[in-house]
């Protein structure tokens, strides 16, 4: 199914573009047609009249008028000619045009099959996001990597275009510029639900849907009993769930629900680690956390790393940091640094605003 939506897609961008082609064509079309037509009315209206009047000044007779008004005739098929054959051209070129991007389509666009399992290596070159309205840059990463068994930590103050990082690389917001590759294929080529298996995110804001913490764990699929619990337990959300009187059948929701928001956030995380991806994707998953569950998120990050996955989080939280193998400063869309802690330490204080300072003090 997500195959076929991403062609559907392209293929009614590819007619929206061709209608408007149409539209530029009949445009012109009307235009040749009206000044065929005022000249057809010019020939009409000025040559009988003048013929007329030279008739009755006896200035010719009427057998010349006749052949003058023959000749005027003769004198607007070319127009005639013209007008279609600029049709039979423009429609002619028009065909040729939306066959061309049809092409285009399936020799350099067509949705590619992936592999079961990925490795997890995400690579980032000449992104450009533009803001729909302004159609100004938000968002320019000139090249980004991070490979398995690493921890990659953005960074950056509110509104600097972390989260819009994150989305570019899930595949949620329309690229301008640039690719975003896991593993060498183009996440833009791939079907979203295998790219959906590929990975565990735990979005900015925490959403839950109106279902059992059993079903949500387990993306509403077929439970796996023992993935259920090793991901509860490694979210540190276990033995809560299982002191519910329902244990995991509970049903929860964001209002009305007896769970606390820290609670909630570690069944996400849970979520997130079921599938055992290789590539988790957190943006600020610790924000609701306590201090228990602060501990639990970051032993999280450690043992995914340990065990060969690519972890990529946004966080406010320098703590974890500590276990950083990259760091990514962002700052107004821009990417002012990349490199390790310690180096990105001395170049705060250096050279980066007094806004992203307090990330160190």
């Amino acid at each position: 199914m997500g195959m076929a939506d991403a062609w559907f897609n392209k293929t009614i961008k590819i007619s929206e573009q061709a209608q408007k082609m149409q539209c530029i064509h009949e445009s012109t079309n009307h235009t040749f047609q009206s000044v065929n037509l005022s000249i057809r009315w010019l020939f009409q209206i000025i040559v009988p009249t003048l013929g007329a009047y030279l008739l009755i000044t006896s200035q010719i007779s009427a057998g010349v008028m006749l052949a003058a008004l023959m000749l005027s005739m003769r004198g607007i098929m070319p127009f005639d000619i013209l007008v279609n054959s600029w049709q039979l051209v423009s429609s002619t070129w028009q065909i040729v045009m939306q066959l061309k991007a049809t092409e285009n389509l399936s020799h350099n666009e067509q949705i590619i099959q992936p592999p079961e399992k990925i490795i997890g290596r995400i690579f980032i070159k000449g992104l450009v996001v533009k803001d729909p309205t302004s159609k100004s840059s938000i968002l320019s990463v000139h090249e980004f990597e991070a490979i398995p068994a690493s921890f990659n930590v953005i960074i950056g103050p509110n509104g600097s275009g972390k989260t819009l990082l994150l989305e570019s690389i899930l595949g949620n917001v329309a690229i301008d510029k640039g690719k975003v590759f896991i593993d060498e294929i183009n996440t833009k080529l791939v079907d979203r639900q295998w790219l959906g298996k590929q990975l565990g995110y735990v979005p900015q804001r925490l959403h839950l849907p109106n279902a059992s913490i059993k079903d949500i764990i387990c993306h509403h699929e077929e439970c796996n009993e023992s993935k259920l619990i090793h991901a509860a337990k490694t979210a540190a959300v276990h033995h809560t769930i299982s002191s519910l009187p329902e244990g995991y059948e509970t049903k929860v929701n964001m209002t009305s629900t007896g769970l606390s928001l820290g609670i909630l956030q570690r069944v996400c995380l849970a979520r997130a680690v079921y599938h055992q991806p290789q590539l988790l994707i957190f943006d600020e998953a610790d924000a609701y956390l306590d201090e228990a569950g602060k501990k639990a998120y970051l032993s999280l990050i450690v043992s995914a790393k340990a065990a060969g996955c690519t972890v990529i989080a946004v966080t406010q939280n320098t703590k974890i940091l500590a276990v950083a193998d990259k760091v990514l400063l962002i700052d107004k869309g821009e990417v002012e640094y990349s490199g390790t802690v310690s180096s990105l330490q001395a170049f705060v204080q250096k050279n980066a605003s007094q806004r992203v300072h307090p990330l160190f003090s």
